[in-house]
């Protein structure tokens, strides 16, 4: 079985980034909950400090952001666009399953989180973490 086409499915769901027929939003969100795990950054100076691993939360316009990627492939696209390799290059993430991570945001998250960024760039979308939890309940996965 072959990974889900993400770009090409939030193409569909988000034409000219706004959001677009329900069938095609769903297929998106069906297809992020049906991962094995979501992958989320960590940021480099955390790791080189000797901190545990917590994932990424970047500061955009005086708001925290989330950002969770779809595989370690899509990660690295943002690491690296960003400055947040360490010395040597790497990339540092952390897996986690979607209703696992659900859980995660839930407990963890801080008022100051007002959005989850899936992805990055053209293939990226996003949605306050209340409404991801919604929406996993809208699909059945959840009981809200």
């Amino acid at each position: 079985m072959s990974d889900p086409d993400f770009r090409a499915l939030q193409a569909a769901a988000y034409p000219d980034g706004e959001p677009g027929e329900v069938a095609d939003l769903e297929s998106l969100w069906r297809a992020l909950f049906g991962l094995e795990s979501w992958v989320f950054l960590v940021h480099p100076r955390r790791i080189a400090q000797g901190e545990d691993p917590y994932p990424f939360i970047a500061n955009v316009s005086g708001q925290g952001w989330l950002f969770v990627f779809t595989s370690t492939a899509e990660a690295a696209v943002f690491s690296e666009a960003q400055g947040l390799r360490s010395d040597d290059g790497s990339t540092y993430t952390l897996g986690m399953g979607p209703l696992a991570a659900l859980g995660w945001m839930a407990d963890a998250l801080s008022d100051e989180v007002t959005a989850v960024q899936f992805n990055y760039g053209d293939a990226g979308w996003s949605a306050p973490p209340s409404q991801v939890a919604i929406i996993a309940g809208h699909l059945g996965l959840t009981d809200g």
